[in-house]
């Protein structure tokens, strides 16, 4: 592979997957929350497996039962969450990604800043937004040029904008 399709790779990836702490944060807790959930029903599973087999055995022979079947699939799932995690990552980075740029974007434009053309990566969700976001940023500038010419105007002339107005 030459340099350019691997600086072109390299710039479709994004350098953070957790690029938004609040919104993926909640979602990585609802995720573990699931987990937990699916680990304890494996749990309620297992032992009620082996207290119906288990017949008329002392019951902490049965808990050790319950253990020695629930052990794998502890494992298996201790295993699996990591994996689960990092996934989640990576599909709410293609959403929680391009809003931070664009709420980033959209404060410049406020703050009366220069807004270059907003472009999502390949992969981003949204990338509907782009489009929308830069015609909007394209009106806002007009609007700013058009107050700038109405400022300069009204400066040549003699006239002075009413107290109180913005």
């Amino acid at each position: 592979m030459d340099k350019k399709k691997a600086n072109t790779k390299n710039r479709n990836r994004r350098a953070k997957l957790f690029v938004d702490p609040k919104v993926q944060g909640v979602l990585l807790m609802r995720v573990v929350t699931y987990w937990f959930m699916a680990v304890f029903a494996m749990a309620l599973l297992i032992g009620y497996q082996v207290y119906v087999a288990g017949g008329s055995s002392p019951v902490l022979f049965k808990l050790q039962q319950v253990l020695n079947h629930f052990q794998p699939a502890l494992i298996a799932a201790l295993c699996i969450l990591p994996v689960i995690m990092l996934d989640c990552l990576r599909v709410t980075s293609k959403f929680a990604g391009p809003l931070v740029r664009l709420r980033k974007e959209m404060r410049n434009l406020t703050d009366g800043k220069e807004v270059e053309p907003l472009v999502f990566r390949k992969s981003d969700l949204y990338d509907d937004l782009t489009d929308e976001f830069n015609r909007l940023a394209k009106h806002v500038e007009k609007l700013h040029q058009a107050d700038s010419r109405l400022t300069k105007q009204n400066a040549d002339v003699g006239f002075e904008e009413p107290a109180g107005v913005c």
